[in-house]
């Protein structure tokens, strides 16, 4: 039987998650019969170490040595107080204190365990100093030695033996003992020693079990999440999400899969909103063509009235320039309509060349003195001035309907000239610039149709401008959004892909739109 076979025949037996739980099993489980024979013969070869009589002797001889070396440390004492006191500089007639002082620091030099020595004569003050001792040597057991100086004196000298000696012994003989002790039940211990390794392997196989089985129905649970929001996703439910659980590669992929199905859906709502333009910009043609036929017979027609009535009676003459005066207003009206209509028709794709976006500000501004004669325009520059693809006529164009519609939203609302602030900032992917006024604000329920084409609050607008100004951010592969605020006034952000980046995420590149 092949190996794809074999593979082919677990996939449909197990499926993935029992193939993840017998592949972790039988890996935990291979490697602990493993280590168990492998072990079984290091603990033979340790026991066999640990019962050897020649270590067992070498470990005893230490105990022996230490008494051994206990008493000569002591007969060493007791000959260095004799010598001591047979030296010449103490029995000296003369008795020098600071001489004999240094003598006794050199003999402390000379001999690490002195601790103290003193001098009692009967012919001078007692003498006394204290050995300096090693600073890490610890804590000491002391001897006090003494012997006679001759007339009357007394030699007492005092010895220090480190703790760590005794400590030492002690520790030696514990380990003889211990190892005795071993010696005697090495059997026991090896038979100990296997059964708690065993069990120890057991534990690790069962709990090796349990995390595969935890593992494995995890990682389906969160597989067949996916595979669901998948199927929800291909019928045209844009709204699916998955839950990120972790910050796994899995989590990673459920974060790819819920930005993937959000830009789905932004792209699908811009696309349609481009496809509802464009289907408005057919029937924008279609009424700029039927209006604007029969505006200057209208016209022609009620001027040939006018003109044709020779008589006097003055009434009937104040109605017809009445009549010729609201006809020749609606006239012009209808045909601002149409030249609405025709420039909305006709509004070409974006042509975009590189350029700084805070340079271009300024010269847009500079280039647009009515505007600054107006309001009180306010630019933020910041430090560094980004680079974007634009279309120089068609951006502008954006910003005229933006400034024209924050000024006529803070006029009414301001004593002097309404101010309107125009800031640029610079993210990592894209420069927003934003179009900030103090009027009333936009109602609640308007930020989802003030984009819609024809739509308007004004009484003399024509509901085109930010239908417009969104269609052409939108081909420079950015976005044109309302941005949320605490208090009085609108803000408009124009969010522009930095140059080298390509389009935002989310928004539709110039080749998506489809023009009707």
């Amino acid at each position: 039987m092949s190996l794809s076979k074999l593979r082919s025949i677990l996939d449909r037996r197990l499926g993935f998650q029992g193939a993840i739980l017998l592949g972790v099993f039988g890996s935990v489980l291979a490697l602990s019969v493993v280590v168990l024979l492998f072990t079984q013969r290091y603990a033979e070869d340790l026991f066999h170490g640990t019962v050897n009589p020649e270590v067992q002797e070498l470990v005893e001889a230490p105990l022996s040595l230490y008494p051994e070396l206990l008493r000569a440390r002591r007969e060493t004492h007791l000959l260095r107080t004799s010598l001591l006191a047979r030296d010449p500089v103490l029995l000296s007639p003369a008795f020098d204190a600071e001489a004999v002082r240094e003598h006794l620091l050199a003999q402390c030099a000379d001999d690490p365990y002195l601790r103290r020595i003193e001098v009692v004569r009967p012919d001078a003050p007692a003498l006394g100093i204290g050995c300096p001792q090693g600073a890490d040597e610890g804590p000491v057991r002391t001897l006090l030695r003494e012997a006679e100086l001759g007339a009357g004196g007394k030699l007492r000298v005092t010895f220090g033996m480190p703790e760590a000696v005794f400590a030492g012994h002690a520790r030696a003989g514990e380990l003889a003992r211990g190892y005795a002790e071993r010696v005697r039940n090495a059997d026991r211990m090896r038979a100990a020693y296997q059964r708690a390794f065993a069990v120890v392997l057991g534990a690790w196989i069962l709990l090796g079990g349990a995390i595969a089985s935890y593992l494995s129905r995890r990682t389906t649970r969160r597989l067949r999440a996916l595979a669901e929001a998948t199927t929800r996703l291909s019928t045209g439910e844009l709204d699916v999400q998955v839950q990120v659980d972790g910050q796994d590669e899995l989590a990673r992929l459920a974060e790819a899969f819920n930005t993937m199905v959000v830009e789905l859906g932004e792209r699908r709502e811009q696309i349609v909103y481009l496809e509802r333009v464009s289907s408005w910009q057919g029937i924008a043609r279609r009424l700029a063509h039927e209006i604007k036929n029969p505006l200057t017979p209208i016209q022609l027609a009620m001027q040939q009235l006018v003109s044709s009535y020779s008589g006097d009676d003055p009434r009937f003459q104040k109605l017809l320039a009445e009549v010729e005066e609201i006809v020749g207003e609606e006239v012009q009206t209808l045909r601002r309509l149409v030249t609405a209509f025709s420039e909305f028709a006709k509004l070409p794709d974006v042509d975009v060349s590189p350029a700084h976006l805070g340079q271009y500000l300024q010269d847009y501004l500079r280039s647009h003195p009515d505007l600054s004669a107006e309001a009180e325009i306010e630019l933020l520059l910041p430090e560094t001035d980004p680079r974007v693809e634009l279309d120089r006529a068609l951006l502008g164009r954006v910003l005229t309907n933006l400034l024209r519609n924050a000024i006529e939203a803070a006029a009414p609302l301001s004593e002097g000239l309404p101010r309107v602030e125009v800031q640029l900032e610079v993210g990592s992917e894209a420069a927003v610039v934003r179009v900030s006024d103090e009027g009333p604000g936009i109602a609640a329920d308007y930020p989802s149709q003030i984009f819609d084409p024809y739509f308007t609050t004004k009484s003399t607008g024509t509901g085109l401008g930010l239908a417009i100004s969104r269609k052409i951010v939108l081909q420079h592969g950015g976005e044109l959004t309302v941005a949320p605020r605490s208090g009085p006034g609108t803000t408009f952000e124009i969010r522009l892909p930095l140059a080298g980046r390509g389009p935002l995420s989310g928004s539709v590149l110039r080749e998506s739109i489809v023009e009707r």
